[in-house]
């Protein structure tokens, strides 16, 4: 019984010991943080991931990303940010060759971005050119011809008074 215990513990103390730490800043700070359409927080933003998600996972026990992370940074008057945040997905193909499905893993632990005001990146004036010449499909039909076209679709209804 106490070797169960002292596996139970080595194995916790390996989980807890594979944590990681990412972080996401910008310049300037204060960003709103949203991973997968989720938001976490603002910047600068720390998340306590698992080891698996940084390095991949080489065991069974070990976490792994089954997705991409795809991150979104808000800040009024700044143009916003997507990226996303893993590369992948890989296949987890284990020793004997059976696969086991895919995974992603985290580009790096620290994303930092310096954000543009919206002021200097859009500038100038909207100019629309078309090349295109917009011929009808079809040729404009008079009243008349209408009429004409739509009589034989027409049916009347009679009572009789019988």
């Amino acid at each position: 019984m106490a070797g169960f215990f002292r596996v139970l513990f080595v194995l916790s103390f390996l989980g807890a010991a594979s944590a990681d730490i990412v972080k996401i800043t910008s310049t300037p700070s204060g960003a709103t943080v949203e991973i997968d359409g989720i938001k976490v927080g603002t910047t600068p933003y720390e998340m306590k991931v698992p080891g698996g998600y940084i390095h991949g996972t080489k065991t069974v026990w070990g976490k792994s990303l089954e997705h991409q992370m795809r991150l979104h940074l808000t800040l009024d008057g700044y143009v916003s940010k997507d990226i996303d945040m893993a590369n992948g997905p890989f296949p987890w193909i284990g020793l004997k060759g059976t696969y086991y499905g895919d995974y992603w893993v985290l580009k790096t632990k620290e994303f930092h971005f310096d954000l543009t005001p919206s002021a200097t990146a859009f500038t100038g004036q909207i100019q629309v050119a078309s090349t295109a010449v917009l011929t009808p499909t079809r040729p404009e039909l008079t009243p008349e011809k209408v009429a004409e076209l739509a009589g034989p679709a027409v049916l009347r209804l009679e009572r009789s008074e019988a």
